[in-house]
């Protein structure tokens, strides 16, 4: 993979934010965060382009505890509890429809279907409330809702988008 590639959210702003230059992580890599040696935090770094819409996205999944920190992936709307047990994927589909945040579907939709092999038990969601429970079957589930929801892109593309307002033509 090209080096631009692997330090693009470097480029896009942090270059611009940062004290002194960040090292920008490579696809795969694993930080060690340190910690007592029976719980050792390691971080393995994801680049997920476009997933679910800016270029330079990516997640981290804590090893240790299973955490998937899934960035703007299970966005939701409202005011929830900071963690739930409760489902995820429908409020997720909810705000997808709101904001079409999304733009590539089927790549998100594979890239959705390869986090779930990590296995997480935990996704720590940016907007929204994180989840603890079966994180491979959410992450199956919000693949399979975008799929069927949004699919064709074209289609789905072309719907006005609530934010357009009740004078927006329907299609």
């Amino acid at each position: 993979m090209p080096r631009w590639r692997t330090a693009s959210g470097c480029l896009v702003s942090l270059n611009d934010l940062a004290d002194r230059p960040p090292r920008p992580l490579a696809h795969g890599e694993t930080l060690d965060l340190g910690g007592k040696e029976v719980l050792r935090r390691r971080v393995l770094h994801l680049n997920t382009p476009h997933v679910p819409h800016n270029w330079e996205a990516r997640v981290l999944f804590e090893e240790t505890t299973g955490t998937l920190l899934c960035g703007d992936l299970f966005t939701q709307l409202g005011d929830g509890p900071p963690v739930t047990d409760h489902d995820l994927v429908e409020p997720a589909l909810a705000a997808e429809e709101t904001f079409r945040q999304t733009s590539c579907l089927t790549a998100a939709v594979e890239t959705m279907r390869s986090l779930a092999h990590l296995a997480p038990r935990t996704l720590a969601v940016m907007h929204g409330s994180s989840y603890y429970g079966d994180g491979a079957a959410a992450l199956r589930a919000l693949a399979d809702g975008y799929a069927e929801r949004f699919s064709p892109e074209v289609a789905f593309a072309a719907r006005p988008s609530v934010l357009a307002g009740s004078n927006a033509p329907r299609g």
